[in-house]
């Protein structure tokens, strides 16, 4: 009896194994035009449905009950139907179930009610519905219920969940941003943390201290655009925008490979580009601006191992280009480029960064794949060139690197310039005043170079430190011990705002080379003051900044109370000292996610006594820098040639990557008593910076 009962479980192992190959083998006729990636999907899951069959026969067989062994295959998940079971009365009223639950869903669809939107990919036969969404959408509303499709077996297939919640509300430009902020200062901190206090542990120490601060965000779940990848544009992101690394790039969910060029997705079963970056990895790429021939991914001799160039194939990357090209999806492009003799006014990155050129990324917006083809490349092999050209009625990047240096120049060359000059060569480099707006002119002022102090006042003496050279040894370095035993620089950018820092002055005795002295080597950007249409002058950069660089120095003369309750006339340019210029609601959210970065007992604040700093009379640049509820820049104490913490310079750092000819703005909190009318009363000064969270 025993052996009977084996043979019949050989048997009907060996039947469903042919059952099943079958089946297969009849899908792969059907679905000709499946890519090989799936057809290895679909074959590997063979062995996982065989087990499942085994076991089920098993418990059939240890039962010798059909009664028993029906009601262990009736569960709820569609997916637990015994391939085995040939039963014509039990397939149809499995199929009637499903049946009912369809037709129960859709009747509430027309009753307007319960939708799920669910993202777009997977095998399902599912036609698309141009009335609901276009193409290019991430999103389609599917009724709850509905399977994305079905197998030719007459099986359910199992619906792919979305990895976004749908909960999750899609991200806004602000929270963007933040996020940006975030990322660049885990960055610097990675930069600067060499002693392991914080961050790292026990851990090594950070070489790749961007690709570290990518990981802390991500133990955070800080990312945003996170889910399935997104076709065409990316909630938050803006034509212009500027990345220093590829890590940035993934952290927003705008390109979400590290290394690789071309990023792409599944969608409906079909793999599509969704984004490539052009660094000039490939001798083949040719970029004429609006059109660029692209070259395909894969045999370049720079990144095969040992050097052996190969022909490249319609795999990955290269066949998720050409399906583009067949559905016309967007594909978003982001370029890469270096600061070289070239484009000198492209990038404003000083120096260099982990011993590498520096890099940096701009989101040049959509393109539509036109047309492809394979040549003989450079190094003797196939290579596959894909015909980019850029969709109309997006924004123009202000500078292209590769091309449009001359171009800028000329346009330059066009501008009304009212003043060559303002600074009459008294700052590091000079700044144009331009008006194509009127032919108004600025204010007259007296340009200044320091600050101007009351002829009463007598600041106490700075006590600098006794380090030879530059500054390294934070225990031998009195400086370092005031800003709470580190130094606040890292590579030239100040890593985190503080109450105050402390920079080595005139009376230290390290080199003027020295790293703690960044804000007192004058302004290190081109700077232009222009005429705006509803805020009067405004100042913007001709290149880029990175974020935490500094800018300039706030610059006029110190007022104590009673001398600002005197000044009579309208006066605009009043700016308080010791208040919190800071993003508070930055701050707060560092607080939360690492605690330890609260200012400590061992660093100083700023003694609010009063003291204001008026430009209007004397002053330098500074003083054209407008007001914004959403700024990008920020105000920093500092003190290095006097000692009294209640009149410190008040030097202005970005507080985000800067693109050029982007306005640079500042936060001022005005009081109703610094901003008077003709008559010295005080009024509400109107707000015109147009954020999205302006307070008016």
């Amino acid at each position: 009896m025993a052996t009977t009962v084996v043979r019949k479980q050989v048997l009907i192992e060996q039947q469903e194994k042919s059952h099943l190959r079958g089946q297969i083998e009849r899908r792969r006729v059907k679905t000709s035009g499946t890519t090989n990636m799936h057809r290895e999907c679909m074959e590997e899951s063979v062995p996982d449905r065989v087990k499942r069959a085994k076991l089920r026969v098993n418990r059939a067989c240890a039962s010798n009950s059909v009664l028993e062994s029906q009601s262990r295959s009736k569960v709820s998940n569609k997916r637990t139907i015994l391939l085995s079971e040939q039963s014509p009365v039990k397939k149809q009223r499995v199929l009637s179930e499903r049946n009912e639950k369809k037709q129960r869903v859709l009747s509430e669809r027309n009753e307007g009610s319960k939708y799920q939107g669910r993202l777009l990919h997977g095998s399902g036969k599912m036609a698309h519905r141009h009335g609901s969404c276009d193409i290019y959408s991430r999103l389609e509303p599917i009724p709850w219920g509905i399977d994305e499709g079905e197998t030719d077996l007459g099986l359910p297939q199992m619906a792919i969940k979305p990895r976004i919640s749908l909960s999750e509300r899609i991200p806004t430009r602000e929270e963007v941003r933040k996020t940006l902020r975030l990322y660049q200062w885990a960055y610097r901190k990675f930069s600067q943390d060499t002693e392991g206090n914080i961050f790292r542990g026990e851990r090594n120490p950070p070489n790749r201290p961007e690709l570290w601060a990518m990981e802390f965000l991500r133990e955070k779940n800080k990312f945003v655009n996170t889910g399935d990848p997104i076709l065409g544009k990316v909630p938050g992101i803006e034509v212009g925008d500027e990345f220093q690394f590829r890590a940035e790039l993934i952290v927003v969910g705008l390109h979400r490979q590290r290394q690789a060029g071309i990023d792409c997705m599944r969608k409906n079963g079909t793999l599509l580009a969704t984004s490539v970056v052009i660094s000039g990895g490939y001798a083949d790429n040719d970029d004429q601006g609006d059109v660029i021939i692209y070259s395909g991914h894969g045999g370049n001799a720079s990144y095969v191992v040992k050097g052996k160039p190969k022909d490249q194939k319609l795999e990955r990357g290269n066949l998720a280009l050409l399906n583009s090209k067949m559905f016309k999806t967007p594909v978003r492009v982001i370029r890469g480029f270096k600061k070289s003799k070239k484009c000198p006014l492209a990038l404003g990155i000083q120096g260099f960064v982990n011993g590498r050129k520096p890099l940096m990324y701009t989101y040049d917006g959509l393109y539509q794949v036109e047309s492809h083809f394979i040549k003989r490349g450079s190094h003797g092999c196939n290579v596959f060139q894909f015909i980019l050209r850029r969709q109309p009625n997006q924004p123009e990047l202000v500078l292209n690197p590769f091309k449009q240096v001359d171009k800028f120049r000329r346009l330059a060359g066009l501008e009304r310039v009212i003043v060559r000059d303002v600074s009459k060569r008294m700052d590091t480099k000079p700044i144009c005043v331009v008006n194509n707006i009127n032919s108004d002119a600025p204010s007259q002022f007296e340009y200044i170079k320091k600050m101007i102090y009351p002829k009463i006042y007598s600041p106490s003496p700075h006590e600098g430190c006794s380090c030879i050279g530059r500054c390294s040894e934070i225990a031998n370095c009195s400086c370092a011990i005031k800003n709470g035993k580190e130094f606040p620089y890292s590579n030239g950018c100040l890593v985190e705002s503080k109450p105050l820092v402390y920079e080595c002055g005139p009376s230290c005795t390290c080199r003027p080379s020295c790293g703690n002295r960044v804000s007192q080597g004058g302004i290190k950007f081109e700077l232009q003051v222009f005429k705006t249409k509803l805020k009067g002058w405004g100042v913007r950069p001709l290149g880029s900044i990175p974020s935490a660089s500094f800018i300039c120095e706030y610059l006029g003369e110190i007022l104590t109370r009673k001398m600002v309750e005197k000044r009579v006339g309208p006066n605009e340019y009043f700016f308080d000292i010791g208040v919190n210029f800071t993003d508070k609601s930055f701050k707060d959210t560092l607080s939360f996610l690492v605690p330890e970065s609260e200012p400590t007992e061992a660093c100083d604040t700023v003694e609010i006594k009063g003291f204001t700093i008026d430009a209007s009379i004397n002053g330098n640049v500074a003083r054209f820098i407008n007001h914004s509820c959403s700024p990008n820049l920020y105000a920093q104490s500092v003190l290095y040639d006097h000692g009294d913490k209640a009149v410190p310079h008040i030097m202005l750092f970005a507080r985000e990557n800067i693109r050029p000819f982007e306005e640079l703005t500042i936060y001022y909190k005005f009081a109703s008593n610094h901003v008077c009318d003709n008559n010295s009363n005080g009024k509400k000064k109107e707000c015109h910076c147009g954020s999205s969270e302006c307070t008016g």
